[in-house]
Formats: structure tokens, sequence, C-alpha cells
């Protein structure tokens, strides 16, 4: 069980983390969520714009990546902000078992123990 100074400490990990990836995703999202992406292409179409073309793709493709983990761990932040919330914090969402504090500290939003964890890799 997590002592409420414990519990303090995460929570101020998790919303520092929670503004850091807010800010990370919007380096590569707009206001409306889209990922930003270099104007792809021009109006008169050539093959010397192809090299330039193939850069934009892969610089949205990127963006697409980076933005797919970044919400990815907001939703694991917000979800342990949520767990706090509910008291429900630091217990293992597969066994019910406790997370101990070194995994916590390392990773706050863990959702597993290690032994489940290690688990779900095999599957």
């Amino acid at each position: 069980m997590l002592t409420k100074q414990q519990l303090d400490l995460l929570r101020e990990k998790l919303d520092k983390t929670l503004i850091d990836i807010k800010e990370e995703l919007g380096e590569v999202e707009d206001d409306k969520g889209e990922v930003k992406v270099t104007e792809f292409g021009s109006d008169t179409e050539s093959s010397e714009d192809l090299p330039e073309e193939a850069d934009e793709a892969e610089e949205l493709a990127t963006n697409i990546a980076i933005s797919s983990g970044l919400k990815d761990r907001l939703e694991n932040v917000q979800e342990a902000l949520r767990k706090m919330d509910k008291e429900t914090y630091g217990k293992c969402e597969s066994c019910g078992k406790d997370i101990p504090i070194e995994v916590l500290e390392v990773n706050p939003e863990s959702r597993h123990c290690a032994e489940c964890n290690k688990k779900e890799e095999r599957v």
C-alpha cells in the first residue's frame, strides 16, 4: 500500500508528465488535433518536386506515429490520475496485486505488475 507522501510525489510526476505530453502534442498537432506537416507539394507539379514531396510524406508519417504514441501515453497518465482520485491507483489491472513503488517511481502510469507485464509481452 502506498503512503500519502508516495502518492503525492507520484501525482506530481503524473501532473508534470501530463503537461509535458500536451506540449509535445502541440508540436505535432494543430489546435484541431490534426497532425501538422509542411505544406504538400506545389500548385505546379514537376519531377523536381518529388524529393520534396517524399520528405513531406516522411514528415507526416513520423508526426502521425509521434502523435499516436503521445495520445496513448496521455490516456495512460489520465487514467492513473483518475485511479488516484478513486483510490485504486497502484493496483495491477490484471491480477489486482500492488504494483511495487519502485516500478511506479520509474513509470507512474504503470497499469500492471512486472509478472503480468511479462505475461502480456509473451502474448
